[in-house]
């Protein structure tokens, strides 16, 4: 397979956030309870059919210690979309996403495309998660990343954010109708410009269907108003000959 219908993917973020769990969970249903931290990272593919074509997407697990950031470039450098992940319940690493987000701007594409996950959501405490998430969703907003809560342990939201960077990156590199792609049989649906002028011309012709029932029920309307008044007109001409048939009698009794 080419290098051009190779799609590269990495995930980022600090130690102890959940990162390698998530890809587990994504790609092999499972989950670890003793997770140790990545020391040799490593990489999960999956082809997908795009416009006739195939693509190997490739998903690389990363170091979460600082102290590996350089070796990280090696990851992220010239990737086609980023998983950056944080915990819920420490909002420091929440930081650690920003830094990350800055670094891919401007290393990678300032267009890359991003979702942020808040890992842990199953260990989170409401208190901590309504303090932060205003922030959390101000700064997602204004980064145009999308942003999800996840739990690796229960599965939550993790396929619908893996997902949604799959949409992007494939609506980013052209448009599309749909992908269909081999993880667990699924097929992943793209919005794209054509299903907008789609959805434009189906637009125009119910604007146009109403306004050609307008018409018409316009049209029947004044025939309608058309015929009343020729009832009226009719009947007044009845009356009249009636008075004047009257009258005409009238005139015949007395000149008799």
């Amino acid at each position: 397979m080419s290098d051009e219908n190779n799609i590269k993917i990495v995930i980022l973020g600090g130690a102890r956030c959940g990162k390698t769990s998530i890809l587990s969970k994504y790609f092999k249903n499972k989950f670890n309870e003793v997770e140790e931290s990545t020391i040799n990272p490593s990489f999960y593919q999956i082809t997908v059919n795009h416009n006739e074509k195939n693509y190997r997407l490739t998903f690389y697990d990363t170091y979460g210690y600082k102290i590996f950031d350089a070796i990280n470039t090696i990851y992220y450098n010239n990737c086609n979309g980023a998983l950056l992940v944080y915990d819920v319940n420490i909002f420091e690493t929440f930081q650690e996403v920003k830094d990350w987000v800055n670094t891919l701007r401007e290393v990678v594409d300032k267009d890359l495309p991003i979702v942020i996950l808040g890992n842990l959501f199953d260990l989170s405490y409401k208190n901590i998660l309504d303090k932060n998430a205003p922030e959390i969703d101000l700064y997602c907003s204004k980064e145009h990343c999308k942003h999800f809560y996840t739990s690796a342990k229960t599965g939550f939201n993790i396929d619908e954010a893996c997902e949604t960077l799959i949409n992007s990156i494939f609506t980013k590199l052209s448009n599309t109708i749909h992908v269909n792609y081999g993880r667990r049989g699924k097929k992943l649906e793209i919005s794209d410009q054509s299903n907008q002028i789609i959805g434009k011309d189906k637009k125009n012709n119910k604007d146009n269907e109403d306004k050609k029932n307008n018409k018409d029920n316009e049209d029947k309307k004044n025939n309608k108003d058309n015929e009343d008044k020729k009832d009226t007109k009719e009947k007044k001409e009845r009356n009249i000959k009636k008075k004047l048939l009257k009258l005409d009698k009238l005139n015949q009794y007395y000149n008799f």
